[in-house]
């Protein structure tokens, strides 16, 4: 290596005047060529501002947004917790019977409460479902009112004032509702077509929930579903009523008897509409009734 390449550029202009202008001359012809190159290539000017856009485009996607130092903080404290509602206190009793969904009533029930499901009856079954009424233990207590009434005020059937004819009583009394309800709730709601159950209204006011109750001791639905008068009741009372010239006493056979036996029977039914319809709301308002079942 020559000692001129050791030396500084200034140097080397001082020490050789000929080699600094042939250095000046290699870089305008470089120039020279660096400016035709650029001027006859479009696509290079092209390949530039390509690039040029892509490098634009890429800082701005690159650009972030910068939270605000109150936003920071928003996003690191957890949530605000929602006020919770207040616990809600549980439903009375009879409103949740009210809301709650009935099971299908019993096959031979003879209440069928609002909501509830109840098999439809052939001729055969309703006259099951009447032997069954008459079998029922609680059959007993109407018999027993109608006979100590009878023997308290003497009236028909007159078989005395004695203990016997008491016996009398309570036996005529039974044997009368038995064939009351074996007509009206089997033969002739078979005849009839009828339902002889009873539906239950449980809604209301006294006073309806009353006329209705004792309306259908005249008012009887039908095995399709809708209401009818009461064709197998009116008859099975009138047959019973008629039946009683076969066991009474010899002073209690006549028409007015067998008349008077059958208004009496028809309010009967009535009362005892009512006491069904609102013994269930007087059990539930006193707890000490619900174990008294009566079937």
């Amino acid at each position: 290596m020559r000692f001129l390449d050791y030396l500084p550029t200034a140097a080397q202009t001082f020490v050789n005047p000929s080699r600094s202008r042939s250095n000046r001359l290699d870089k305008e012809n470089n120039l020279d060529a660096g400016r035709g190159l650029l001027t006859n290539s479009p696509r290079l000017w092209c390949l530039a501002f390509t690039i040029l856009a892509l490098t634009c485009s890429g800082s701005g996607f690159a650009q972030a947004p910068i939270d605000t130092p109150g936003t920071t903080l928003e996003a690191a404290l957890p949530d605000t917790p929602e006020p919770q509602q207040p616990a809600q206190p549980f439903a009375p009793k009879a409103q949740q019977m009210a809301i709650a969904p009935l099971p299908p009533a019993r096959k031979y029930a003879e209440v069928i409460e609002p909501g509830q499901t109840a098999q439809r009856f052939t001729a055969w079954e309703k006259l099951v479902f009447s032997m069954t009424l008459v079998a029922r233990p609680i059959t007993l207590l109407p018999g027993l009112y109608s006979a100590g009434y009878e023997q308290l005020f003497n009236t028909d059937p007159k078989y005395g004032h004695d203990a016997g004819a008491f016996g009398d009583k309570l036996g005529s009394a039974m044997l009368r509702s038995a064939s009351m309800r074996l007509f009206s709730y089997g033969i002739l709601a078979g005849a009839f077509h009828q339902d002889p159950r009873y539906y239950r209204i449980a809604h209301g006011g006294i006073i309806h929930r009353g006329l209705l109750s004792a309306r259908q001791a005249l008012i009887r639905r039908g095995d399709d579903g809708t209401n009818q008068f009461n064709y197998s009741g009116i008859g099975g009372r009138a047959a019973a009523a008629v039946l009683t010239l076969t066991y009474y006493p010899e002073p209690s056979v006549n028409a007015r008897v067998v008349v008077s036996t059958f208004l009496t029977s028809i309010v009967t039914d009535a009362g005892g509409n009512l006491v069904v319809e609102f013994l269930p709301s007087i059990v539930h308002k006193f707890p000490i009734m619900q174990k008294l079942r009566l079937e």
